[in-house]
C-alpha cells in the first residue's frame, strides 16, 4: 500500500477523494498501474470509515 493502513490523515474524506480523484485522473491518462494502488487505497479508506461510523469492530480503523 501506498500509505499506513490506519494513518489518521487518511481517514478524512477529502483526502481518500483527493487520493481517488488522482487514480481517475492516471486512468485517463491511460497509466492504469498507477491509478490501482490509489484507487485501492481510497476504496480501503472509505470502507474502514464506513465500518468504523457503523459500528463494525476493525482493528485498522482510522484513528
Amino acid at each position: 500500500m501506498l500509505f499506513e493502513l490506519a494513518s489518521p490523515e487518511l481517514c478524512h474524506p477529502k483526502t481518500l477523494a483527493g487520493i481517488n480523484h488522482l487514480g481517475e485522473l492516471w486512468i485517463q491518462e491511460g497509466n492504469y498501474g498507477a491509478a490501482e494502488p490509489l484507487l485501492r487505497e481510497a476504496l480501503a479508506g472509505f470502507e474502514r470509515a464506513g465500518q468504523r461510523a457503523a459500528g463494525i469492530p476493525n482493528p485498522n480503523y482510522c484513528k
